[in-house]
């Protein structure tokens, strides 16, 4: 169950008054910049929260193709420099929100389509403080996108070059500019 309180009121989303809502077992929420709450439950997918027009929205992404493994629970939520909300609900399916159109937009193309460059069933995603996007998906390495250039660029970071693992779990920037990569074998 999910309620909002203020001012000695509440509101109550729950299994039993809101169709999208098939768990009442909620996880987390966070705050975005324009404060909007992203929420999270034990179902596929992420709920927004916009208390602007009081509305409750389930967002349920298409996933790339099917996997003999099972995706973790693995939500993830930032904000990039130009201020563009990167989304990973639970589940898969990364891109990012479209504010105007009040959609989860997928990263670069549709899953599934003949051209697509980029699995949306990762393991974390980071962006720095030059606006790069780093990107591991599972088991292969870190892709760094570099969003400056139209179009973007593109480079495949791999135990080839140095990891230890092509099973990235995690990215941080230090603040000298130093990228610590973290991987089921080791810190890189």
């Amino acid at each position: 169950m999910c309620f909002l309180i203020k001012n000695g009121n509440a509101k109550h989303y729950s299994t039993a008054n809101h169709p999208a809502i098939t768990s009442n077992e909620f996880v987390s929420i966070t705050l975005d910049s324009h404060g909007i709450a992203w929420i999270e439950n034990t179902q596929r997918g992420i709920f927004r929260y916009r208390h602007s027009d009081q509305t409750l929205r389930h967002f349920l992404p298409k996933v790339d193709g099917v996997h003999s493994y099972s995706v973790q629970r693995n939500l993830l939520i930032f904000e990039d420099v130009d201020k563009t909300l990167w989304v990973n609900p639970q589940g898969g399916g990364f891109g990012y929100y479209d504010r105007d159109a009040d959609m989860l937009m997928p990263f670069y193309n549709e899953p599934g389509a003949a051209d697509c460059r980029f699995s949306n069933v990762i393991h974390t995603a980071y962006t720095d403080r030059q606006g790069n996007l780093w990107i591991s998906t599972y088991n292969k390495g870190v892709e760094c996108i570099a969003q400056a250039f139209s179009p973007f660029q593109h480079q495949l970071v791999s135990t080839e070059k140095k990891l230890t693992s092509n099973e990235v779990r995690a990215c941080i920037q230090t603040h000298d500019d130093y990228l610590f990569v973290s991987t089921k074998d080791g810190l890189t």
